[in-house]
């Protein structure tokens, strides 16, 4: 029974380092995770999805993917329109004429609404009467998924950005301070300790980028509004948001400027919103890697690199790990292939670089 014991630790310790192994060369890799808002059908949800990828494709692709973007849908939204279709169909004559009813019709079929009058206050009205309520109903459920897809995401330890959009936002703020202040990484080392996940808030309705803790890191949590969607103009006029930005979308494709492709990721919005997630990915901090590369040296054991962040981490046989700051890459990699890393570091790594003790 003791050999037995001896021989399921010895492999519970190779698995376990295997997969810290696998998973931290994934550090310099790009993972979206994509929040659908208002009015969003689940098909419609898998094409934004579709259309996120082709946006990473074209205007992030320096960064090598992790996976294809996944998506945490919010089935509130499907609610949505079945509550608006209920609420039109009650409408009095009275009501009607006076607009709402036409609002909640156009609205519903997805018409243009802009073309209405008063069409941002009915907006706000719409907004305050139905869909807080919606919120309430739907919102544990919705945040719960969102949370566990988001956990699933960043435990691949790629450098992950949550892309929320519209109402998404909500659930966006919550989850992102959620997962950012308690998620441990398989190598134990803590989320809030070492950020790798990172937030991008498109057409924010609320007041905040990413919650409280986007608040505390804005290096790494940012948004970006339209100055002229139409949506997000009637929610400030309701209840205040996030300031939009000075960009205007051209509105002959979705004249609301509300849409995530057609008014956000394929309009003059599109290089400013990747500029920010360029921003975010590269002011992440990748946890400790010293798992990254195992290495024969009498001095040093294990060697972790990072190409974006210029970090080098090295683990010492006898004395713990440390990370060096600002390495360029042509150094780090050098010395992960030396033919004698104790050499090689001792001449162009010890005392070149700023550096702090991380392990041991």
């Amino acid at each position: 029974m003791k050999k037995l014991a001896t021989i399921l630790g010895l492999m519970s310790l190779f698995y376990a380092s295997t997969s810290a192994a696998q998973c931290e060369v994934n550090v310099d890799k790009l993972q979206l995770v994509y929040i659908n808002g208002m009015f969003t059908s689940s098909e419609a949800a898998k094409q934004n999805v579709n259309a996120l990828n082709r946006f990473q494709d074209k205007y992030l692709y320096t960064f090598e993917k992790a996976s294809g973007v996944e998506y945490s849908y919010n089935y509130s939204e499907t609610l949505l329109l079945q509550i608006a279709e209920v609420a039109f169909h009650k409408m009095t004559d009275e009501q009607y004429e006076a607009g709402y009813g036409r609002f909640l019709n156009r609205l519903v079929s997805g018409k243009d609404v802009s073309v209405l009058e008063d069409a941002a206050e009915m907006l706000a009205w719409f907004y305050s009467t139905v869909i807080e309520k919606v919120d309430s109903l739907m919102q544990e459920y919705d945040y719960t998924a969102a949370e566990r897809v988001v956990e699933s995401q960043v435990g691949k330890c790629a450098r992950t950005v949550l892309v929320t959009h519209s109402q998404g936002n909500f659930y966006g703020n919550a989850v992102y301070t959620s997962v950012s202040y308690s998620y441990v990484y398989p190598n134990q080392a803590a989320l809030s300790d070492y950020p790798m996940l990172g937030y991008m808030g498109i057409a924010n309705p609320t007041y905040s980028v990413g919650g409280y803790y986007g608040q505390q890191v804005p290096e790494i949590a940012k948004t970006f509004t339209n100055a002229n969607d139409l949506i997000m103009l009637a929610v400030r006029l309701a209840y205040g948001a996030v300031p939009s930005d000075s960009v205007y979308a051209n509105l002959l494709s979705d004249p609301t400027g509300h849409g995530l492709e057609v008014a956000y990721l394929k309009n003059r919005g599109a290089p400013v919103i990747a500029q920010r997630i360029i921003d975010t990915v590269n002011g992440l901090t990748p946890y400790p890697m010293f798992e990254q590369h195992r290495v024969s040296s009498s001095a040093i054991s294990n060697i972790g690199y990072s190409e974006i962040s210029h970090m080098l981490d090295v683990r010492f046989k006898y004395g713990g790990g440390y990370r060096y700051y600002d390495v360029p890459g042509h150094i780090g990699n050098t010395f992960i292939n030396a033919s004698s890393h104790g050499t090689y570091f001792n001449e162009f790594i010890k005392d070149q670089y700023a550096y702090e003790k991380i392990e041991g």
